[in-house]
């Protein structure tokens, strides 16, 4: 009895493992074959199936997509805008504090020329003045001649 458990055990174990081994499906279930069921059909469906609603999807997120870019997209045209403005101010300050330093260096070297010039003027004005004195006294002393040489012509002169 034990001799016919033990062949009865490894016929079932070479049957199982055949059936097992034939199939793709689970032992049992090939016996009930794919009658009318077509794997690929059903496949094509689902991806069909999901394709459209991937479309669906596809066309919502479109328009939302617009809706949204038409209301961001005045913010954007701002904000390019104010950027372009504020690049503009930074160029306009950067000029401006360039110039500012110019004249600031510029004022610091005409406050240090101003005591030269002065003084040099000032000694143009003495001299000036000499010259101008000199030439009142030429002349006072040339109009005394010319009235003393009138006074002597006048009075008995030649």
């Amino acid at each position: 009895m034990a001799g016919k458990e033990f062949e009865g055990q490894q016929d079932f174990e070479s049957s199982w493992t055949n059936l097992d081994d034939a199939s793709t499906t689970l032992p049992g279930l090939s016996i009930y074959g794919d009658d009318d069921f077509d794997e690929h059909q059903a496949m094509t469906e689902v991806f069909d199936r999901i394709q459209s609603f991937i479309m669906a999807d596809a066309e919502k997120s479109n328009k939302v997509e617009k809706k949204l870019a038409l209301h961001h997209g005045g913010y954007q045209q701002r904000a390019r805008m104010l950027r372009q403005k504020i690049v503009e101010a930074s160029e306009a300050l950067e000029k401006e504090c360039t110039s500012l330093d110019s004249f600031r260096t510029l004022q610091i070297a005409e406050e240090a020329a101003l005591p030269r010039r002065l003084e040099a003027l000032r000694e143009e004005v003495a001299i000036i003045q000499k010259r101008e004195r000199e030439a009142q006294e030429s002349y006072r002393i040339r109009a005394e001649e010319l009235a003393s040489l009138s006074n002597g012509l006048v009075n008995g002169g030649p």
